[in-house]
């Protein structure tokens, strides 16, 4: 029986291939929290700069006083004043005014 990748079962299914674990799921709550869902392995980790790889991308999360806050098989929570997201080659930008709520 020949073996079908992800993708192809996933477009069979008519269901999305972030569902299916291809592609990363970020999610971000204001600029405290980020949630990234189908993660390979974290690459750099410093309390400015989280570097995360996914299958295909790069992730690169700044801020100041970052922490992953709980890292299981595919997903994990990063808290700390975020300032940017980085996703391969697009950036996604977080600004803050003084009293750390998100413009």
């Amino acid at each position: 029986m020949k073996k079908k990748n992800k993708s192809y079962i996933a477009n069979h299914l008519g269901i999305s291939n972030n569902v299916a674990g291809e592609y990363p799921v970020i999610k971000a709550y204001g600029n405290k929290h980020v949630f990234i869902e189908n993660y390979k392995n974290i690459i750099e980790y410093t309390d400015e700069l989280i570097k995360v790889q996914s299958k295909e991308y790069r992730i690169e999360i700044t801020g100041s006083d970052l922490n992953i806050i709980f890292y299981l098989e595919k997903d994990m929570r990063i808290d700390g004043l975020i300032r940017s997201i980085l996703i391969g080659w697009k950036r996604f930008m977080c600004s803050s005014d003084r009293s750390g709520r998100a413009s």
